[in-house]
């Protein structure tokens, strides 16, 4: 049976719906496919149904062991941002803790799905892995009391005064390090250094400027010494495997989230509170 010519044209119009769907389908296919070949740890960790993570829980107030009603926790300001990822992708959150000088060979080799741990992302590291935006900038300043402004006006005017720093800290590796005649009395909790310069047992405390500024809150007779400290800035980052676009992007959104909510800040003083009850 011959077809008429509006026959014919709606048959021609069938068949070019049909291609085009086709092809959208295809299209579609190769574009998820170009999206999932941009991150293999993405897609893994939803697979898994969790979040890996690398840490080196000796670095409080950003990783340490909680030990509360006999359990061992490792808490901290990197765990409370790594949480929020996890949360945002919709999965469990695993930490595995390692020696520092091992998590970028672990991101490297695919052991952990990223490394957080107050990491500088440095050039030398960046050769290896990727880095997210810097999170969290290291501002060292000296704490004093109000009355003390007028003596205190220079880093170095410190040298041969009483100086509070935490132990095991870079805040005291600076103050022994600049301030040789002065007394570095370190203390393991930096509430305990605020008493001590309340007390007038020490004149100055060097601490981190987000811990210092939530002291200063509570007591109007201290303040932030008008001078800088002689430290580097340092900047802490996340660590994924290379070739991970679509996975960082997801880490870097979480993060601008939480600084442009204030919540990174919040997560700083809470773990900051925290480590002082111990």
């Amino acid at each position: 049976m011959k077809m008429t010519k509006k026959g014919i044209m709606n048959t021609v119009i069938t068949m070019a719906a049909i291609l085009l769907v086709a092809c959208g389908a295809n299209t579609s296919k190769e574009t998820s496919s170009a999206e999932q070949s941009t991150s293999p740890v993405l897609n893994q960790i939803k697979e898994k149904g969790t979040l890996v993570i690398g840490t080196s829980a000796d670095y409080p107030p950003f990783e340490w062991h909680l030990v509360k009603d006999g359990k061992d926790t490792v808490v901290g300001y990197d765990i409370d941002i790594s949480n929020a990822i996890a949360e945002k992708l919709g999965v469990k959150l695993e930490v595995k803790e390692m020696e520092f000088g091992s998590l970028v060979a672990a991101v490297k080799t695919g052991k952990i799905d990223m490394a957080i741990a107050g990491m500088n992302p440095t050039e030398e590291r960046a050769k290896e892995v990727d880095f997210s935006k810097v999170y969290y900038e290291t501002d060292i300043i000296a704490v004093i009391r109000k009355s003390d402004a007028s003596k205190y006006t220079t880093f170095e005017s410190l040298d041969g005064a009483k100086v509070g720093a935490q132990k095991g800290t870079v805040q005291e590796e600076i103050a022994i390090k600049n301030l040789p005649k002065a007394e570095v009395i370190s203390q393991p909790k930096n509430n305990t250094l605020i008493l001590a310069l309340q007390q007038n047992k020490v004149d100055a405390v060097v601490m981190d400027k987000v811990v210092a500024e939530e002291f200063i809150k509570a007591d109007d007779t201290l303040m932030v010494a008008p001078f800088a400290t002689p430290a580097e800035k340092s900047g802490s980052a996340v660590a994924v495997q290379k070739n991970n676009e679509a996975f960082l992007a997801e880490i870097q959104a979480v993060l601008d989230e939480l600084a442009s909510s204030g919540q990174l800040d919040k997560f700083m003083v809470k773990n900051t509170e925290l480590m002082s009850e111990q």
